[in-house]
């Protein structure tokens, strides 16, 4: 489980770190004795945790702590105290303390603590030391990546070092001295490993915390540094470096998908409540491979009640987050105003966009996270696998002696990860034997009833135009039944077949549903087909140009056109003169009876239909120098309009070549 903030604040950044500290009933490190105190047997000697001066003291305490400042003594001097979090508070010792044992106090928390102090004494000189520190930092910040916000951070940095060359010799010592002081602690807080690329959720996650916990820092240590505006601009700058990871991390998991919302098998949302409406249908002992897919969203607010402890953390973080850049941006007032003398920009809080639901194909780590059951204990799951689909095959435990035709009950489902448990179930009917259905595939001849050109059974290949709609129906024991809304034709449109055209390649599809309502039984009854795709639109139209003639009973004026079709969905008209031209766009449509109503009697076709188009500003009725609204390709090659050049009937015909 995640560690929680508290731990990586105490732990991580103030123990790992270098900082001295301190818990309720800690017992002190390197303990010395008061020389005056240790000669007189009635008073104990008193002992403190070495620290020296500019170091910066962690305490933790029992209480939560309500106020972002408390003021203290130490020794003789009066100190403040900054909140950190609820239960942490942070101290600098002045760096003119006196060497010895003196005492903190913090009345109002019951605090009494005891340190050791000794005097710093610089390594080197207090510009070598301060550049010590603009490498550690510039070193991070060329690792990041080039936006406004990361520029923002370097020239922040930049301001420091003008500000620092600026400085009186004892604001330049005192800044160096706090730096060697806490060299480990502020070093680490800028080098945190910011990385995120290829990162799990959960490591971005317990990332995000540690930045924020280095923020908090950050802004404790501009606050504790008053009144030095130097040591102030330290901590603020640590702070805007940590502001800049925590934000980043924060963005990026608002905008990762993490919240799974739903199950969809065969296009079927599963039911999270018992509302069913639809059912699946499986066949004892009859494998099964389903489309798979889940549906997922981002974090929004309405998640802070989410009872997932990762969820909650996600939420804690972006709340302590905020608390933080608030007193960030009040020190970045403070030292704008003070130090800088300039208007740097305030910080952003973080916050969460919009988190529409986005339906995913789900893969083997999504399959590999859930379990399945049957809700009935006559049902079992005799096998369950995931290749490129759910793969599932249910069986009837006692077959034999089930006395009607099916058993209805639930497949149900649990999902669970990191910031996750969703369970729901699907209605689901097995059915004791399989349904003996057939798809048939028809054509109109001329104005007679459609003819059957394909009887299909599930695994059957088929070849089809791509992008068409097609008549179909069902026979059951090979009888044909009602289809669709129940018309007494016994024939119905199918939905479009395949894909929209973007190229003149075949597709070759395996497992390929076409599903078709059984109004007699009440079901609806998918047959899986083995089908290849055939884009002869694409073939025939795209990069390529027709000739439409205007004509009268069938005979051509004489005054062709040419139109040209672009890649890009777009048309130019000309006329064979060049005397007029039309810009215009154009789509395959897909649709079948209205586009092919060839307004006649007397011409009767037997082909079928190719493919469809639609051009904009193109007209049914006829007007001399305009163009028909559908143009069909038909499986001989030739193209029609629903006012075809055969239709002799008429007093305006199109004539297309």
């Amino acid at each position: 489980m995640l560690r929680s903030l508290k731990l990586i604040l105490a732990m991580v950044l103030f123990i790992n770190l270098g900082c001295s500290t301190d818990s309720p009933d800690s017992t002190p490190s390197n303990p010395t004795e008061n020389p005056s105190s240790s000669e007189n047997p009635s008073n104990p000697p008193l002992t403190g945790t070495s620290v020296k001066t500019s170091e910066i003291i962690n305490i933790e305490v029992n209480i939560n702590l309500n106020s972002d400042e408390y003021q203290g003594t130490f020794g003789s001097r009066d100190v403040n105290l900054v909140k950190v979090d609820e239960n942490h508070l942070m101290v600098m010792v002045p760096s003119d303390m006196e060497e010895g044992i003196s005492t903190l106090k913090v009345s109002g928390l019951d605090i009494e603590k005891h340190y050791d102090i000794s005097q710093l004494r610089l390594n080197s000189s207090e510009s070598v030391t301060f550049e010590e520190l603009l490498t550690v930092a510039t070193g991070e910040i060329s690792g990041f990546d080039v936006s406004p916000e990361s520029q923002y951070v370097s020239g922040y940095w930049s301001e420091l070092k003008k500000a620092f060359d600026d400085a009186s010799s004892e604001e330049q010592f005192q800044a160096a001295a706090f730096y060697q002081a806490n060299k480990e602690m502020i070093d680490g807080l800028l080098r945190d490993d910011y990385t995120r690329q290829s990162e799990s959720e959960m490591a971005l996650l317990r990332k995000h915390g540690i930045a924020v916990a280095a923020l908090g820092i950050g802004v404790g240590m501009a606050v504790a540094g008053f009144p030095n505006p130097i040591i102030m601009g330290i901590g603020a700058a640590v702070a805007i470096t940590a502001w800049f990871k925590a934000k980043d991390y924060l963005d990026h998991l608002a905008n990762l998908a993490i919240k799974k919302v739903n199950v969809v098998i065969n296009d079927l949302d599963s039911d999270l409540s018992r509302q069913a409406v639809s059912r699946l249908e499986f066949t004892h002992e009859v494998g099964e491979t389903l489309n798979f897919a889940i549906k997922q969203r981002s974090l929004n607010s309405q998640d802070q009640d989410s009872g997932n402890e990762n969820i909650q953390t996600f939420f804690k973080d972006l709340n302590l987050f905020n608390s933080f850049v608030t007193r960030l941006n009040k020190a970045i007032r403070y030292i704008n105003e003070n130090v800088f003398l300039s208007d740097k920009d305030e910080v952003d809080e973080g916050e969460l966009g919009e988190s529409p639901i986005e339906t995913v194909t789900a893969g083997m780590e999504i399959y590999e996270k859930m379990e399945f059951s049957v809700g009935s204990d006559k049902v079992e799951i005799a096998e369950i696998s995931f290749d490129g689909g759910l793969k599932l095959k249910l069986k009837i435990k006692d077959v034999d002696n089930l006395s009607q035709d099916y058993i209805d009950t639930e497949l149900n489902y649990s999902y669970s990860d990191d910031f996750n448990d969703l369970s729901g179930f699907f209605e689901i009917r097995v059915n004791k034997e399989t349904a003996n259905y057939k798809l048939q595939i028809g054509k109109y001849e001329g104005y007679s009833n459609p003819v059957v050109i394909h009887t299909l059974e599930n695994g059957d290949d088929l070849t089809l135009p791509n992008y068409m709609t097609h008549l179909v129906r069902l026979t059951l024991d090979d009888v044909p039944v009602l289809v669709g809304n129940g018309s007494e034709t016994g024939w119905t449109g199918s939905d479009v077949i395949g894909y929209y055209p973007e190229s003149n390649e075949d597709i070759n599809i395996e497992n390929y549903g076409i599903t078709v309502y059984d109004a007699t039984n009440n079901k609806e009854v998918t047959i899986s087909v083995n089908l290849t795709l055939k884009n002869y639109g694409y073939n025939r139209f795209v990069n390529n140009s027709i000739t439409i003639d205007y004509g009268s009973h069938g005979e051509a004026e004489g005054k062709p056109k040419n139109i040209f079709f672009y890649p890009d969905g777009t048309y130019k008209y000309v006329s064979n003169d060049g005397s007029s031209s039309h810009d215009g766009t154009y789509n395959f449509v897909g649709i079948h009876s209205s586009a092919s109503n060839i307004q006649c009697q007397e011409y009767q076709t037997t082909d079928f239909i190719n493919s469809v188009i639609q051009l904009s500003g193109g007209s049914d009725s006829y007007y001399r120098y305009r163009y028909p609204k559908y143009i069909m390709l038909y499986e001989d090659g030739t193209l029609h309009t629903r006012q075809s050049a055969n239709c002799q009937n008429r007093p305006f015909t199109w004539h297309l070549y």
